[in-house]
């Protein structure tokens, strides 16, 4: 499994990937804007304004976006935000991942989290909040099995959804 950020010859893997969520009607965790990009390109391009606090957007924090590609497929895609406003250090976290609904139950979130753990450390994190919906126990699981330890449960003001935080500690 590759683990990359994202380049314009990815675009149609990419399409693909949107339109898997959107045929399920599921949500892209850590899609850092693809479902509101009118395409897979604009939505690349626009990832570059994310790289450094001069140019996020307001309102956002400085992140990377990475792929999972197998067998030329993207099988997940994570956001690593290397820095938590409001609302990431109550909902979001510094990591946001989705699985292709075709590849779950195979390990690969767990690989995929795995590899962006080490990302986060080469970018100087030395702890990381990962959240999931406590009904969500494959999320949690795959957060568990890469060290995240249960701190706290918050209720999410917008759905009522009782969000789970996990802390990873990368020292």
């Amino acid at each position: 499994m590759e683990f990359r950020e994202p380049t314009i010859a990815d675009c149609d893997q990419i399409e693909a990937y949107r339109q898997a969520f959107e045929k399920n009607q599921e949500v892209i965790h850590g899609g850092a804007g693809l479902v509101e990009s009118p395409t897979a390109k604009d939505w690349i391009e626009g990832l570059a304004d994310f790289k450094t606090a001069e140019t996020v957007p307001e309102g956002f924090v400085p992140a990377r976006t990475y792929l999972a590609i197998q067998d030329q497929k993207v099988v997940v895609l994570l956001n690593l935000r290397l820095t938590l406003n409001a609302y990431l250090r109550q909902i979001g976290g510094h990591i946001g991942y989705s699985v292709h609904p075709d590849h779950r139950k195979q390990g690969i979130g767990s690989a995929m989290l795995a590899q962006s753990l080490v990302k986060a450390k080469q970018f100087g994190l030395k702890n990381v909040l990962v959240t999931c919906e406590e009904a969500n126990r494959a999320s949690a699981k795959v957060i568990e099995n890469n060290g995240g330890k249960l701190t706290e449960k918050v209720i999410d003001p917008e759905d009522g959804a009782v969000i789970c935080h996990y802390w990873i500690d990368l020292t």
